[in-house]
């Protein structure tokens, strides 16, 4: 889980679920969410054990992740969630991967299919996909994966569309 309004769903999991962030300003969180646990980590090192966690929401926090490196992290969320459990990711979406200027540092666009690859070569199916425009803002993508078990057949992600303004979401 990164900064930002992943935070917000701490809530429901505040009794059994732990937050990683690279960001200390985040950890403000615990004053509203006292019960969920926080700590100062990376998404390529998740600091618990193999197979443990029912899911990872990583709302926008790989958006700095150059492209070069992005298996890391998808690698270490794999590794951490059990099978079956489930990933969560929201990302700006464009047409090609590609850097565009954040507030803090570089972050990238990706097109839906080419991180549905990604995700999908570390171990996971794609169950949804979802991308969202309106003017003014970047485009959104969301994208709902679940962990395979080891021995699982790959199963490709399904065909996704996106129109402007709308939320498009293929099951």
């Amino acid at each position: 889980m990164g900064p930002g309004s992943g935070r917000s769903c701490s809530g429901a999991w505040a009794s059994r679920r732990a937050a990683s962030t690279p960001c200390r300003s985040s950890l403000r969180a615990r004053d509203t969410y006292p019960r969920a646990r926080y700590r100062v980590g990376r998404a390529e090192r998740l600091s618990v054990d193999s197979g443990t966690l029912g899911g990872v929401l990583a709302w926008y926090s790989l958006i700095h992740t150059a492209p070069e490196h992005i298996g890391a992290p998808l690698a270490e969320f794999a590794r951490c969630l059990r099978p079956g459990g489930d990933l969560a990711l929201g990302f700006f979406t464009g047409p090609r991967v590609g850097p565009f200027d954040h507030a803090v540092t570089t972050a990238y666009y990706w097109p839906i299919d080419t991180l549905a690859a990604e995700v999908e070569a570390a171990g996971f199916t794609v169950t949804r996909t979802a991308t969202r425009t309106g003017s003014g803002h970047r485009p959104h993508g969301a994208l709902l994966a679940t962990r395979r078990s080891p021995h699982a057949e790959t199963v490709l992600h399904p065909h996704i569309t996106s129109a402007p303004h709308d939320l498009v979401v293929q099951t």
